[in-house]
């Protein structure tokens, strides 16, 4: 699931790169991370789906799959300015979901009352990760829409935090799958053997 995720996360980026380069801040397009977004969600939606317990969370987690591809596909065909400019709608919308689903983990992982080694478990770190990137950038957000309004370069600025936020996200999942790599390693050898 993460590995097709880092794929597209990448190839977004780079598309973005690439087509962005040489144009000026105001002009600047942002369609590819408009179509990246629902995969993006489709993905980590069904990570929790994976992670979380109870049977109707799960039935939720998977009815907000379509909802929100069919938000995204509305919102922008209404919108068509909005999808080949930087609207963080949808970013929005699915940074608040995570959040949510960030938060059932924790609240399910204090109520199992069990001791877990963190080095052995992939599962924190990455809704550690997810928790502070996204709730993290919805701060930003809000912030680079309110200063907009009276400063275009500054809010523009402002996204450099989103890169760092980006970057410590990255460093978090690695630490997981780090976790997930440690545990398979150490199920492979006995006892006697670690």
């Amino acid at each position: 699931m993460f590995l097709p995720l880092i794929v597209f996360a990448i190839l977004t980026q780079v598309i973005g790169d690439v087509v962005n380069q040489d144009l000026p801040l105001e002009e600047k397009k942002s369609f590819m991370f408009h179509i990246y977004q629902p995969i993006e969600y489709s993905l980590l939606a069904l990570f929790y789906y994976q992670t979380l317990m109870g049977r109707k969370l799960k039935t939720v987690i998977l009815i907000t799959i379509p909802l929100f591809i069919i938000f995204c596909v509305y919102y922008y065909s209404s919108n068509s300015q909005s999808f080949s400019g930087p609207d963080f709608t949808d970013f929005t919308v699915e940074a608040i979901l995570i959040c949510i689903f960030v938060i059932i983990f924790f609240s399910q992982l204090l109520n199992r009352r069990v001791y877990l080694t963190l080095t052995s478990y992939p599962s924190f770190w990455i809704n550690t990760g997810n928790l502070i990137f996204y709730a993290g950038n919805l701060l930003v957000m809000g912030a680079h829409f309110y200063i907009s309004k009276q400063d275009v370069k500054l809010a523009e600025e402002l996204l450099v935090i989103n890169h760092y936020s980006n970057l410590f996200l990255c460093i978090l999942y690695l630490i997981g799958f780090g976790c997930l790599k440690k545990k398979k390693w150490s199920q492979q050898l006995s006892p006697e053997q670690l």
